[in-house]
C-alpha cells in the first residue's frame, strides 16, 4: 500500500516515463494493482501527450495482488511479442502472497517506493528473483 505521498511520488513517476514515450512515439500499458485488484488502465496505445486525466484517476491502497499483476503483464506481453518491451514496477514490495513468478522475456526494473525509516527491503529481493534491476525512489529524485 503506498501512502499519499508514495502515490504521489508513483504519479510523478508514470507522468515522466508518459512523457518519454510521447517524445519517443512508443505505446503504452499501465497495470495497476491495489485493493486485491489488477487493473488495466491503458492498454499498448501510443502514449498521450498529457496523461494526468487517467493518473487522477488512479487510487491507493491496500491489498497488493503482484503475482496476479505480473500474470497480466506476461498475458499482455505475448499478445504485443513483436514489440520491444521493458516493465517498469513501482511498488513498496508489501504484499501478503507468496509470489510465484511468471516467466518475462523483457527488461525489468523494480523502483522501490518504501520511504519508511525502517525498510524491508522486499523490493530488492522481487529485483533479484525477476533479475531486474532495482531503483529506491530517492535514485529518481533527478526526474
Amino acid at each position: 500500500m503506498l501512502g499519499r505521498q508514495g502515490l504521489s511520488n508513483a504519479k510523478g513517476i508514470l507522468q515522466y516515463f508518459c512523457k518519454n514515450l510521447y517524445l519517443q512515439r512508443d505505446l503504452l500499458t499501465l497495470i495497476t494493482f491495489g485493493n486485491q485488484q489488477v487493473d488495466v488502465v491503458y492498454n499498448a496505445k501510443p502514449a498521450p501527450k498529457s496523461f494526468d486525466s487517467v493518473l487522477r484517476n488512479i487510487k491507493g491502497g491496500g491489498g497488493t495482488p503482484l503475482r496476479e499483476a505480473l500474470d497480466k503483464v506476461a498475458k499482455l506481453s505475448k499478445q504485443y511479442s513483436s514489440y520491444t518491451q521493458a516493465l517498469y514496477v513501482l511498488t513498496d514490495g508489501r504484499t501478503k502472497e507468496t509470489v510465484k513468478l511468471p516467466h518475462l522475456s523483457m527488461p525489468i526494473t523494480l523502483i522501490d517506493m518504501d520511504n519508511n525509516a525502517i525498510r524491508l527491503h522486499s523490493v530488492k529481493k522481487l529485483a533479484m528473483q525477476l533479475n531486474g534491476t532495482y531503483l529506491h525512489i530517492e535514485q529518481l529524485q533527478c526526474l
